[in-house]
C-alpha cells in the first residue's frame, strides 16, 4: 500500500484528529495490507498533507471495517498518550474493541514520551486538553526521557504531569520507565501512585541527586510506605541502585532482572539482602554485576528461593568462592545460560577445578533441559580428555551455543558426549576465517536432534551439508557473510528430506534459485521464510503448486495484492519480518 493510502486510511479511522496530531503520530510508518499485515518500515519526522490524501478515490470505510480487531490493535498501539485519547473520543471502533475485549486491551501502551526537540509544556499542554477522555483503565503505561530540569520547569506542569500519572496509576500493572533523569524525591513521589503493579522495568534511570544508595539507606533516607504488594517482574537495567532499594521491603518477586548497573562496591551488599528476603524467586538475570567478595560466600549459599532459570552475563566473579557457594545453592534450574565467563576459567589448575565443579553441579544436581553457553578465550584450556569425563546428561534437550572470535577451546565437541538427546541446538560462530570448520561434522551422533539453528558463515556448512541428520523437521541458517551458500545447501538438503519449516538469509536467490534449492521438500515444507524473497503473480502460482502443504510465508520485502490473493486462496499465511527471525 501506497504512503498516501496509508494517510487516507489513517485519517480516517481517526475521524477527528486534526493535522496537528496526525504530524505528531506519524513519526511510525507501516505498510498495511488487506490480509491484515503490518510492519515498521521507516520513523521520521515529517510534515503530512491530509488533505491532499484525501482527495483520493478510496473507500476509507472498508479499509476500517475490513480490519480485524487485533490488527486495528497494532496500528493504535503506535500511537503517542495524547493521540491514543484522541483515538478514545473519535473512533468508535476502536472503544468497542477496548471495551469488549480486556485481552486486546493488554496490547495498549499508554506511552508518555519527551522528544529531546520538543518541550514538556506542549506535550503536557495536550494531555491536559485530553484529560477528561482518560476514562478507560489503561494497564501498560511506558514514560520516556522525562528530566528533572522539564519536570520542575514550573509548578503547574509539575502538578498536571503527576495529575495525569496518578489517574492512570489507578489500573497500570506494567510499567515502564527509559532514559530518565530525575531527583530520588519526584521518582519516589511518581511511583507511590502504583499500587497494582505486576511488572515494573525501569532501564537508564538516573538521579540529579549526588547521594549514593549506600549512603541514602545507611541514613535511612528512605520511605518504607513504597509497597507494590503484587509486583512479580522486576527489571532493572543500567540504572542507579537506588532503584532496588525503593522497593526493599518486597520478598515475592518471581523475576529479578539486574543488568548494567551503577553502583559502588559497598551498594552491593543492599542487593544481597534484598536477594536473602525472597522466598519466591524463580528466575535471575544478572549482567555485568560482581558480588562483593569480602563479606559474600556464606550469605549466598543460603538463599531462601530455588530458581527455574538463572542467567549470567559478563560475570567477573571468583569462581573459587561465592559463586560457586551461590550456583551449589540452587537445586531447581531448569534454564542456565553462561554468557562471556571471562574470569570463570584462567591458566590456574584450582581454577579448572572449582569451574568443574561448579558445571557439575548445575548440570547433576539440577533438572537442566535448557543451557546456553558463550565462549571467550579463556574457555581454551578445557579439553575434551579432561572436562567432566564421567558423566552424561540425557535432561539437557536444547543447547545454545556461541562460539567467541578467539575460541579454541573443545566444548562443541564435549557437548556431543554430554548430551546424547539434543533436541535443538542454535550454534553461532563468530570465528575468523582461521578457525576449525569442522565442528558441525558429528551433528549427525545427536539421533534426536529436530532443529537446528546456525548463524555463522557459510564455510561451517561443508563439514555438515553431507551427513544425514535423521530427524531433522527445523533448518535455519543466517549467514554472516556473503560467500556462496546455495551449493552447500543443496547438498545438505538433499541428505536431510524430512524438513518441515526452513529459514534463509543468505546471498540474494532467483524464484527459481529458491525452488531448485528447495525442492526436495515439496511434500513436506510447512513454513518459509527467505530474507529477500521477490514474488510476482505467476510465480506465486508456480510456487503454490510445487509447495501444496506450505501454511507460512514469510519475507523481509512486501508483495503485491494479486500475489496476497493467490496466498490467501490457498491458505497460505503471508507475513513481513522486518527482520524478526521465527
Amino acid at each position: 500500500m501506497k504512503r498516501n493510502t496509508y494517510l487516507l486510511l489513517l485519517s480516517n479511522t481517526f475521524k477527528k484528529l486534526s493535522n496537528t496530531i496526525i504530524c505528531e503520530t506519524a513519526r511510525e510508518f507501516f505498510f498495511i495490507n488487506k490480509q491484515s499485515n503490518l510492519i515498521l518500515i521507516q520513523r521520521r519526522s515529517m510534515e503530512i498533507d491530509i488533505d491532499a490524501a484525501n482527495t483520493m478515490q478510496v473507500d476509507a470505510d472498508s479499509y476500517v471495517n475490513f480490519f480485524d480487531n487485533t490488527t486495528l490493535i497494532e496500528i493504535f498501539k503506535h500511537l503517542d498518550g495524547k493521540s491514543l485519547l484522541k483515538v478514545s473520543e473519535a473512533c468508535q471502533r476502536f472503544e468497542e474493541i477496548l471495551s469488549n475485549s480486556k485481552g486486546l486491551l493488554k496490547k495498549i501502551k499508554f506511552k508518555i514520551s519527551f522528544p529531546d526537540d520538543e518541550g514538556i509544556e506542549k506535550i503536557l499542554k495536550g494531555l491536559l486538553v485530553c484529560k477528561e477522555h482518560l476514562s478507560r483503565e489503561y494497564l501498560n503505561l511506558q514514560i520516556v526521557r522525562l528530566r528533572d530540569s522539564t519536570l520542575n520547569y514550573n509548578d503547574e506542569m509539575r502538578e498536571t504531569f503527576l495529575s495525569i500519572v496518578s489517574k492512570l496509576a489507578k489500573s497500570i500493572i506494567n510499567l515502564e520507565i527509559n532514559n530518565c533523569f530525575l531527583l530520588r524525591y519526584d521518582i519516589t513521589i511518581m511511583l507511590s501512585h502504583f499500587n497494582n503493579l505486576v511488572e515494573m522495568k525501569l532501564e537508564n534511570l538516573m538521579f540529579s541527586d549526588d547521594f549514593m544508595p549506600s549512603e541514602i539507606a545507611q541514613e535511612d533516607q528512605l520511605d518504607d510506605s513504597l509497597t507494590c504488594p503484587n509486583l512479580k517482574v522486576l527489571r532493572l537495567i543500567q540504572c542507579d541502585f537506588y532503584c532496588l532499594l525503593l522497593l526493599k521491603s518486597h520478598s515475592k518477586l518471581h523475576t529479578l532482572e539486574i543488568s548494567i548497573p551503577s553502583y559502588n562496591r559497598s551498594d552491593v551488599e543492599e542487593l544481597e539482602n534484598f536477594l536473602l528476603k525472597q522466598t519466591e524467586l524463580k528466575e535471575l538475570i544478572l549482567s555485568s554485576f560482581r558480588f562483593n567478595s569480602s563479606y559474600s560466600t556464606q550469605r549466598l549459599e543460603n538463599v531462601n528461593f530455588q530458581l527455574d532459570s538463572l542467567y549470567l552475563k559478563d560475570v567477573n566473579w571468583d569462581i573459587s568462592s561465592h559463586c560457586l557457594a551461590f550456583l551449589k545453592s540452587q537445586k531447581n534450574l531448569k534454564s542456565f545460560s553462561l554468557r562471556r565467563f571471562r574470569s570463570w576459567i584462567l591458566p590456574k589448575e584450582a581454577y579448572f577445578m572449582w569451574f568443574c565443579d561448579a558445571m557439575r553441579h548445575v548440570l547433576i544436581t539440577n533438572p537442566i533441559n535448557t543451557l546456553c553457553i558463550d565462549t571467550t578465550i579463556t574457555s581454551a584450556y578445557i579439553k575434551e580428555s579432561e572436562f567432566l569425563l564421567d558423566m552424561c546428561n540425557s535432561n539437557v534437550t536444547q543447547l545454545t551455543y556461541i562460539c567467541d572470535t578467539t575460541d579454541t577451546s573443545e566444548f562443541f565437541k564435549i557437548f556431543t558426549r554430554l548430551f546424547p538427546k539434543l533436541q535443538s541446538l542454535k550454534f553461532t560462530n563468530g570465528c575468523n576465517d582461521s578457525t576449525d570448520y569442522t565442528l558441525l561434522q558429528n551433528l549427525h551422533l545427536y539421533k534426536d536432534l529436530r532443529k537446528i539453528c546456525l548463524v555463522s558463515r557459510p564455510q561451517m556448512l561443508d563439514n555438515f551439508c553431507r551427513i544425514t541428520v535423521e530427524n531433522l523437521t527445523s533448518f535455519k541458517f543466517f549467514a554472516t557473510n556473503e560467500d556462496k551458500s546455495l551449493e552447500r545447501l543443496k547438498h545438505l538438503f538433499s541428505q536431510n528430506t524430512k524438513i518441515k519449516s526452513i529459514a534463509l538469509e543468505i546471498e540474494p536467490l532467483t524464484i527459481e534459485e529458491i525452488t531448485e534449492l528447495i525442492i526436495n521438500f515439496s511434500q513436506t515444507l510447512q513454513k518459509l521464510r527467505i530474507q529477500d524473497l521477490h514474488l510476482n503473480a505467476t510465480e506465486a502460482e508456480m510456487f503454490i503448486q510445487n509447495f501444496p502443504k506450505l501454511r507460512f510465508l514469510c519475507s523481509d520485502v512486501p508483495v503485491s495484492q494479486d500475489v496476497l490473493n493467490i496466498l490467501n486462496k490457498s491458505n497460505v499465511t503471508f507475513r513481513l519480518s522486518n527482520g524478526n527471525r521465527f
